[in-house]
Parts: structure tokens; sequence; C-alpha cells
């Protein structure tokens, strides 16, 4: 029997998505962090498939950029693949939307933000999934023991 954990970290570029898995008596736990970009879809979905992994325990966006989070959005759609957790931040909690659309006009990053924010919850939503917050010292799982660094929720505020 394996124990242990695997860290796939896929070569795509200047984009991220990793997948961590924690083997229990040879049974995997997985979880997906982020997603790389929307035209890395098929690399990371032909990387999981191929290897059998489409049972995931959570699914995790570090932040919501293109580079994260639009190929995330696509894999969260896909129905091959099941999520049983989401975690992501959702600015909108944070920031008063008087804020969020003067930001937005003046800069396009926060105007990505807010749009990739409405796509990812959408997808999670349409998977019956609701998203935790992820802030420093919450548990994204027991297996793989998995705990936020960062940011902390002080930091929002």
């Amino acid at each position: 029997m394996y124990n242990g954990i695997e860290v796939d970290v896929l070569d795509i570029g200047d984009a991220d998505a990793i997948i961590v898995t924690r083997w229990v008596d040879s049974y995997p736990h997985r979880i997906l962090v982020d997603g790389g970009r929307a035209s890395d879809n098929d690399v990371v979905l032909n990387f999981m498939l191929a290897r059998g992994f489409t049972d995931f325990w959570a699914v995790v966006c570090t932040h919501l950029h293109n580079d994260h989070a639009r190929g995330l959005i696509k894999l969260v759609r896909n129905k091959l693949l099941k999520f049983r957790n989401a975690w992501m931040h959702d600015i909108n909690k944070h920031v008063s939307a008087e804020a969020l659309r003067r930001a937005s006009a003046a800069t396009d990053g926060v105007k990505e933000v807010i749009e990739m924010t409405k796509e990812l919850a959408a997808a999670l939503a349409s998977r019956e999934l609701t998203p935790t917050e992820p802030f420093a010292g919450m548990s994204i799982a027991a297996w793989p023991e998995m705990q936020v660094l960062g940011p902390s929720l002080s930091f929002y505020r």
C-alpha cells in the first residue's frame, strides 16, 4: 500500500495549475489548485484524464487573475470532473459596490477580478458548490492536510 503526497505542477508557461494528492492506503485524495489560462484548458484536462484524475476533494482558486482562474472556470464547468468542495475569494464581500465601480473604470485589473469572480462563482453554483473564502489558518482539507497561509481576513480589511 502506498501512503504519501504527490504534487503535480503542470508546465503551462506563465500560468498555474497544481494537483496535490494525498495517498492513504493506496486511495487518492486530490485537490486542484488553480487552472491556468483558458488556452491551457486542453493541456490541463488531458493531463488529468490521462491519469484518471477526475474526482477532487476540493478546487481552490488562489486569486482571480486570468492566468489562475480562466482555465479553472472551464475545468469546473466540465462534467467529466467531480469537485466536492470549492474555495475562492469574493471581492464583492470586502469592497463596496461603488468603490468597485470606480476602481474598475480606472483599471482593467479590477475589472478582470470582478468578471472572474462572477464567472467562477456561477460555474461553481452550476455544480451546486458554494465556495468558502480561504483565509490564513483555515484548513482546505484534512487529506491532504492543506492549510491556508494567507491572506488573512485583516489583510482584506
